[in-house]
């Protein structure tokens, strides 16, 4: 059997500042009878913002966790802590001058040798860019003339006018 498919429209993203849930879970109070639909077109109406109605099942589901400051956000687990901690170094520290390309090629140099190879071998694993082979946990000497070689035919397939020498 044949089945259509359907085009889903994807909305702008939107944001309600904690006055605004404020605001929605009271209206729901004063109307326990209104459907999540209904109360998505209430916002509409109200404060002009596309929300769904999913996104007002959740918001009722957690409207214990709306904190009293209303323009807050809620807070994420950080999940790289030494890259979270560079990128405020390197912010903080260009506040007062000027970034200019040097001072941002230097950063990139310092922040990518603070990078483990199992951090860059666990991005890769994780986005699945690169097929896994075996499990094998290659060391940093391993078969570097090899990926030397491998890298410089894959380089010579572009065609590039001046490829760079890979051993420079």
């Amino acid at each position: 059997m044949y089945k259509k498919k359907t085009k889903r429209i994807q909305l702008e993203k939107t944001s309600l500042n904690n006055e605004q849930k404020k605001e929605i879970i009271e209206f729901k109070n004063k109307n326990p009878n209104i459907s999540h639909v209904d109360l998505a077109t209430w916002v509409k109406e109200k404060f002009t913002l596309e929300v769904h109605s999913t996104t007002i099942g959740h918001l009722i589901k957690n409207k214990d966790n709306i904190g009293d400051d209303p323009f807050k956000k809620r807070q994420r687990t950080v999940h790289y802590p030494d890259l979270e901690n560079t990128l405020l170094e390197w912010y903080e520290s260009g506040k007062d001058d000027k970034l200019n390309v040097l001072n941002a090629i230097k950063f990139i140099v310092r922040a990518w040798k603070e990078v483990s190879p199992e951090t860059i071998r666990n991005c890769f694993r994780h986005t699945e860019i690169l097929p896994v082979q075996n499990n094998k946990e290659p060391t940093d000497d391993e078969n570097d003339d090899e990926l030397i070689e491998e890298m410089e035919a894959d380089i010579e397939a572009f065609n590039f006018q001046n490829a760079m020498d890979l051993e420079a």
